[in-house]
């Protein structure tokens, strides 16, 4: 049986906040969710159909085009991609880190508290602190990060 937690979403710290205010043309965001739709449509499919390999390459391909033919410009689009991905906690995100995964791991980085470090262990199911997530357990440590120079 699952618990019912509360779920919080943290995709703000996957959008750049220097572009982050300018993000605001609601009919390209339109355009967006049309073509994330469409693809987790046909993404879904295609796995059920059991395919693989250059079917499924193929498909991130197309809809990457799709995408750049709706909006050129690269980091901004990332961006759009993103925030519309994470409106949805609930939504698929695999077009969003398949194409712009790079992208969010840098603003993450941007975004993130650099005096701190998070580590997540799996562990057994009796450790203190556990946490469990998916039948597996985990704990997660805070630690100081050490200064580099």
């Amino acid at each position: 049986m699952w618990k019912n937690i509360n779920v919080v979403n943290n995709g703000h710290l996957l959008i750049d906040k220097k572009i982050e205010p300018s993000l605001t043309d609601k009919q390209l965001m339109e355009k967006i969710k049309i073509v994330i739709s469409n693809f987790n449509a046909e993404f879904k499919q295609l796995i059920n159909q059991g395919k693989r390999g250059k079917a499924l390459n193929n498909i991130f391909t197309e809809y990457e085009e799709l995408l750049y033919s709706i909006h050129n410009n690269k980091k901004e689009l990332a961006n759009y991609v993103i925030k519309i991905s994470y409106t949805n906690i609930s939504s698929d995100k695999v077009l969003c880190w398949s194409l712009f995964g790079e992208e969010m791991l840098s603003n993450l980085q941007q975004n993130s508290d650099s005096k701190y470090r998070y580590q997540i262990e799996e562990c057994s199911k009796e450790t203190e602190g556990a946490k469990e997530y998916l039948g597996r357990y985990y704990t997660f440590k805070e630690t100081v990060k050490e200064k580099c120079n």
